[in-house]
């Protein structure tokens, strides 16, 4: 079995339009890694997305660091899903993401822009939800931001967050820790949860508090 951990990236369409076409985000970013069945990464995807509707604000630049210039000579979804389709594996595999955000995004922004979704709708049964993994683990019933689940695991992060590459491939390495029962939980996430139990400060303080210091 291979696994494919995949993370996108999206812009937001303008009020007027997204009432008109029906879609609220697009998809301007597809970043995947592969994994074979020992976990090891072994190849990986990356290509930006031209939008259709909408475009990339300063809010957006500034969470992915992509910019209108970036996406401006970029394919359109129909086109990247293909070369995508074409770098997946041909062996077996899973899709992994961190949460079902994506999934959701792809079905309906594809269902929009008449994008057949046949194989999307086969590979959907058996998608990974990454996110909720990590929360059954950590026994929480509140979801873990993929920043916070990487930090409080130990992990030293790669590229930047909000990145799709960099974030499919740390969502990766959770992800396969998780699977091989190697999970290590930071010790300062450890020292935060006693304190705050104990000096009554809630852990998204002491989080905050440690990453500032960290």
């Amino acid at each position: 079995m291979k696994y494919v951990v995949i993370d996108l990236e999206m812009c937001y369409v303008p009020k007027e339009t997204a009432d008109r076409c029906g879609c609220r985000m697009e998809i301007i970013q597809i970043g995947a890694v592969q994994m074979n069945g020992q976990f090891q990464i072994t190849n990986k995807f990356n290509t930006y997305v031209k939008p259709q509707f909408g475009y990339i604000n300063t809010f957006i630049h500034k969470l992915t660091g992509i910019a209108n210039k970036d996406i401006a000579g970029a394919q359109n979804l129909n086109d990247a899903l293909k070369d995508f389709r074409s770098w997946l594996p041909k062996e077996e595999f899973r899709v992994v993401s961190w949460s079902l955000t994506d999934l959701d995004q792809l079905r309906e922004e594809m269902r929009i822009k008449g994008i057949g979704t046949s194989e999307t709708d086969r590979i959907a049964d058996r998608w990974i939800d990454a996110q909720a993994m990590f929360n059954e683990k950590m026994r929480s019933q509140s979801p873990f931001a993929l920043s916070d689940a990487l930090f409080i695991a130990d992990i030293d992060t790669v590229g930047s967050a909000h990145d799709g590459l960099a974030d499919a491939y740390n969502t990766a390495v959770l992800f396969a820790r998780m699977m091989q029962n190697t999970l290590k939980i930071n010790d300062y996430y450890i020292n935060a949860k006693r304190d705050s139990s104990t000096l009554g400060y809630t852990l998204a303080d002491m989080l905050g508090n440690i990453a500032l210091t960290a």
